[in-house]
Formats: structure tokens, sequence, C-alpha cells
């Protein structure tokens, strides 16, 4: 999970770094919209302010911009990464047992690749 959010940062931050280049300046709803395709979650555009924007009350700024903007565009980009964490450490923590399956299925026998079940 590291190494995508790495890789989506890193992206994000070259498209960073060519608006500069091109205009002078940012204008943080023009760039959001122009790499909304790289738009996966909020820490991965905050993360890339953080490495450009040296001064800390500028990125508190931007920071606040981009936050209300990507809200607009949509919701659900705020805390995607997150959730994904969470279901991942969710299905490595489960646990199997024969209390996890309900009462009334219970597995009779294995014919090829057919499972046959019986209700108790």
């Amino acid at each position: 999970m590291e190494k995508i959010k790495e890789q989506l940062i890193f992206e994000l931050d070259i498209t960073y770094k060519n608006y500069i280049n091109t205009y002078g300046r940012i204008n943080y709803v023009a760039w959001l919209n122009i790499n909304r395709d790289k738009l996966f979650d909020y820490s991965i555009v905050r993360e890339t302010l953080r490495r450009n924007i040296l001064n800390p009350k500028t990125l508190e700024s931007a920071i606040t911009t981009v936050r209300k903007e990507l809200k607009m565009i949509d919701n659900s980009l705020i805390g995607c990464f997150d959730m994904l964490e969470g279901i991942r450490r969710c299905i490595k923590n489960y646990q199997f047992n024969y209390s996890n399956i309900p009462q009334e299925v219970v597995m009779e026998t294995i014919v090829g690749q057919e499972l046959y079940f019986q209700d108790n």
C-alpha cells in the first residue's frame, strides 16, 4: 500500500512542478481539476503540497483550499487510503474457525470441485 501511495505522490509532484514551471504560480483549483485522474486520496495531495511548499502559512492556506475543493469534487477522496488500510488490517487479523460458519450450514463432502451443503 505504501509503495502505491508513494508512486501516486511522485506522479502528482511532477504535475505540481510542471504547473509551476508553466504558469509561474499555482492555482490550486485549476491544478486539481487538471489532475482529477490522479486524485485518489486527500493524503496524497496534502503530502505533495508539503513536499513543495516550504512556508508553513502558505502550506496551511494551500491545504485548506485543496481540502475544500476536494470535498466539492468528491467527498469520498477524503480518507480513502485510511479506509483501505482498515479493510486490509481487518482481513489480515480475521481468524477463521468453525464458529464463524452459520449453524444451519454443514459441509458434507467435496466431490470434484463442487461443494455439497446440508441443512441441519
